[in-house]
């Protein structure tokens, strides 16, 4: 038992119980608790006394030609994003909490390594000094452990780090969670938040503890639908048992990191992503006949699955005829299903939730989808992952680069996936010029070009 950080976070719990109990009539929401959880444990000299974003030039200037490093301001003016390559979709986030002394060099001493080293990455860096001010996605555990190793062995970088927020899971100072549409510490936020508000409703609040609270977020983890959330629900549960360790850590990153990576540790689609999408393409394209395709692919016949050219592929490749009632049953399982194993009945369940009733939509609805899509992704990542979503829509079919948090992946598997997302692009845009219809990139900068020229 870390004694340390499971003591550290009960004294995080009692700040916000001693604010709540002095302020009866003040509303403990989460951005109240978000403001206080990033500068927990951070002392007036570790803060600096100035922002570090007046210092970013010296960060730009030292990666400018620097064709392995692309580098810009984030939308909302807080961060400056540092980028190699793209996200997958389903990253690994580290957090990297850096004192006022260190932070700029150690920014440029990880990054650097980083590029160097071929790792695709995402980093940003904030305006202020908080215990969350640099953070740094990347695509596979194995680029994860090489980076806490590098920092590990590096005295400067070490010397400089600051005590990581105690709900995070950690590896030797640098916190580590599985990256998703979700915010773990919003999602910590939002539940501690709720708690607090149970207790005061109940007029308990002097009783809150940290034991309490792993029982209150083991609840919201049985009961949240939405896997992604799920998924932190699960993780906070863990952080905040008193006997959390490190290979408590281990083992549910393993559980849910490393088993979609093949043996080179390179990221591979979730094979549940290619049996939704052939069964969703295979609807689209053979009305009322899915069910039967579905059965004949278990009994080892493919042919019946549509073949827009990625679908009945993917499937093949990553979903085996044997492995499909297994995959049914999990996600079946996750949605509390209770019904009869009989095949058919499983068939039925399963496909209820992955094909929803369609009322065809227009083309310019289906161009308000896209762009909704393309913007929330860059305000989520940047323009250079938008462009990357949009530009393997186009090629692949695929909506896997997209950012889900505000459901425009379903959205968009749901009504455009398997339409021709050029001509929604050119009829939305009302582009009546010419156009090299065979090159992507020319229809992805029409279209960013499209909606970076209006105001939303």
């Amino acid at each position: 038992m870390n004694n340390a950080r499971y003591d550290s976070m009960q004294n995080f719990l009692d700040l916000i119980k001693k604010f709540a109990i002095s302020n009866p009539n003040r509303d403990i929401d989460d951005k109240f608790i978000y403001s206080n959880l990033i500068k927990y444990n951070i002392n007036a000299s570790q803060m600096g006394e100035a922002k570090i974003n007046q210092h970013f030039p010296i960060i730009t200037n030292y990666f400018k030609g620097n064709n392995k490093v692309n580098y810009c301001m984030s939308q909302n003016g807080y961060y400056l994003v540092l980028k190699n390559g793209n996200l997958n979709g389903n990253e690994i986030k580290l957090y990297v909490p850096l004192d006022y002394n260190h932070i700029l060099n150690g920014a440029v001493i990880i990054t650097d390594y980083m590029a160097k080293n071929g790792i695709e990455f995402q980093a940003k860096l904030a305006k202020v000094i908080r215990n969350d001010d640099f953070i740094i996605q990347v695509n596979t555990i194995k680029d994860a452990n090489e980076i806490i190793k590098f920092i590990y062995n590096n005295d400067y970088i070490k010397e400089g780090l600051l005590r990581e927020n105690p709900f995070l899971p950690s590896i030797n100072g640098v916190g580590l969670t599985m990256d998703n549409d979700y915010s773990f510490n919003r999602i910590l936020s939002e539940s501690l938040s709720d708690y607090i508000r149970q207790l005061k409703n109940q007029n308990r609040v002097e009783s809150g503890n940290v034991r309490e609270f792993n029982a209150f977020l083991a609840n919201l983890a049985h009961n949240e639908q939405n896997l992604d959330k799920k998924d932190i629900y699960n993780l906070l549960t863990k952080t905040t048992d008193a006997n959390f360790s490190a290979n408590m850590l281990s083992n549910f990153i393993k559980d849910k990191i490393v088993d979609k990576y093949d043996n080179l540790n390179q990221r591979i689609t979730e094979p549940e992503y290619y049996l939704d999408r052939a069964l969703i393409v295979t609807n689209q394209t053979y009305p009322n006949t899915v069910k039967g395709a579905l059965i004949k692919y278990i009994s080892g016949d493919p042919s019946y699955i549509a073949d827009d050219g990625y679908a009945r592929q993917g499937l093949l490749k990553y979903v085996k005829s044997e492995d499909v009632v297994n995959l049914m049953r999990q996600k079946l399982k996750q949605v509390n299903y209770t019904g009869s194993n009989d095949i058919g009945n499983l068939i039925d369940k399963y496909l209820s939730l992955v094909i929803v009733t369609r009322h065809e939509k227009s083309v310019y609805e289906l161009f308000h989808m896209l762009q909704n899509a393309y913007l929330n992704t860059q305000e989520v990542y940047d323009t250079l992952q938008a462009n990357y979503a949009l530009r393997r829509l186009i090629d692949e079919n695929n909506s896997m680069g997209f950012t889900n948090r505000y459901n425009d992946r379903d959205i968009l598997n749901r009504y455009v996936l398997g339409k021709n997302i050029k001509n929604i692009i050119l009829t939305g845009i009302s582009y009546d010029r010419t156009i090299d219809y065979n090159n992507t990139n020319a229809f992805v900068s029409l279209f960013a070009e499209y909606l970076n020229g209006r105001k939303f």
